[in-house]
């Protein structure tokens, strides 16, 4: 009879470990979610040199709307890094 008890209390703790596991791994995926996505960079430095262009921006999106048919946009800095 003591032999079943200890087989059983090892099944219990060998449980209780993969259940840690288990936890464990759902609490780094839980995180890992709720991190922020990369942001990426905007073109910087807008001067309308020609034409007639509105530009919005808003949080990570810019719009740009040309009026007329011909417009020039001077970009004081329009680099974009790989993935971008």
């Amino acid at each position: 009879m003591l032999g079943f008890i200890i087989r059983v209390i090892a099944h219990i703790r060998t449980f209780r470990r993969a259940l840690r596991r288990i936890y464990s791994i759902y609490s780094l995926f839980s995180i890992l979610l709720i991190l922020p996505c990369p942001i990426f960079t905007l073109p910087q430095g807008s001067k309308v040199v020609q034409g007639c262009i509105a530009i919005e921006k808003s949080n990570n999106q810019m719009e740009i709307s040309q009026k007329c048919p011909k417009a020039v946009i001077d970009w004081q800095d329009f680099s974009l890094d790989e993935g971008e």
